[in-house]
């Protein structure tokens, strides 16, 4: 009886509860350092993907900054692709900025080719208009020159004309009161560089030594200086003008030489003296 109520006395009881509070504090504490070991592990785990993220991105950002091609990129995707959890999303969130930036360099180039073709089709409507601004100058001139090289055949025709009735009322007038005739008369033709106030210059000289220069005519073509006469009557008075010419032309410095030739002529009336002028030197 006295060992059962040792057993089941306030001191026995007192003693289990005791130790149940230990164990379970012992438990609790367990716990507890379970915990904070997870923990630490969960932290050493993050720092340790955070380190392996930061890696992926300074190995990407190089790779871009060293890109230059098509074939890098396919290397980043490449890389990107093996990379999982964070290191995986940044690199997706590269390739993102990337396309986002070949979109806004495409939008740029777009907008370039846009005003460059604007540009061009400008000039070509300027071109066009000048195009057509050119061809209707063009036919204008054109209508111009051969309006100027009708008259000039027209003009030609009546100075050819002119002449020949000179001619034929000097010869008329030689024959019926010579003593009215006084000058010889003269045709000049010139090309070249010299200047028509040389050539007035030149008729004053020779009407001052008895030779009727009428006109003057600009007429090209392949000649040189010339006396040319058409009757054997005219022979000394061409010899005479060959003299005066040249004496001309060397009173201004333009020493030239004339050739005193005979010519046939086809009219029944043999024509005036001719001066043929090819001069080298302006005058």
């Amino acid at each position: 009886m006295d060992e059962n109520k040792e057993l089941g006395s306030p001191e026995s009881m007192d003693n289990k509860t005791e130790q149940t509070k230990v164990a379970e504090l012992a438990d609790k504490k367990a716990q507890t350092e379970t915990i904070e070991l997870d923990n630490k592990i969960k932290h050493a785990q993050i720092e340790k993907t955070r380190a392996e993220t930061a890696k992926v991105i300074n190995e990407a950002q190089a790779i871009l900054r060293d890109s230059k091609n098509a074939f890098w990129s396919e290397n980043i995707k490449i890389l990107g692709a093996v990379v999982v959890g964070i290191g995986g999303v940044i690199v997706g969130y590269h390739q993102y900025e990337v396309a986002e930036l070949k979109e806004k360099i495409a939008a740029s180039e777009l907008s370039q080719a846009e005003k460059e073709r604007d540009t061009v089709k400008k000039d070509l409507a300027e071109a066009l208009t000048a195009r057509k601004t050119a061809k209707v100058e063009m036919e204008e001139a054109i209508k111009k020159r051969d309006s100027a090289v009708n008259e000039r055949v027209d003009a030609e025709k009546a100075i050819a004309e002119l002449k020949a009735n000179l001619t034929d009322l000097t010869a008329r007038a030689k024959e019926e009161k010579p003593s009215l005739i006084k000058s010889a008369l003269t045709y000049v033709q010139f090309q070249g560089d010299i200047q028509r106030n040389t050539i007035n210059e030149l008729r004053s000289d020779l009407k001052a030594h008895g030779f009727e220069a009428t006109g003057a005519q600009r007429v090209g073509g392949n000649y040189s200086n010339e006396i040319r006469y058409f009757s054997e009557s005219d022979l000394q008075n061409a010899q005479k003008l060959v003299s005066i010419t040249e004496k001309f032309f060397e009173n201004i410095n333009c020493a030239e030489k004339f050739k005193l030739t005979k010519t046939q002529s086809q009219q029944k009336t043999p024509p005036p003296l001719e001066i043929w002028i090819s001069a080298r030197c302006k005058g």
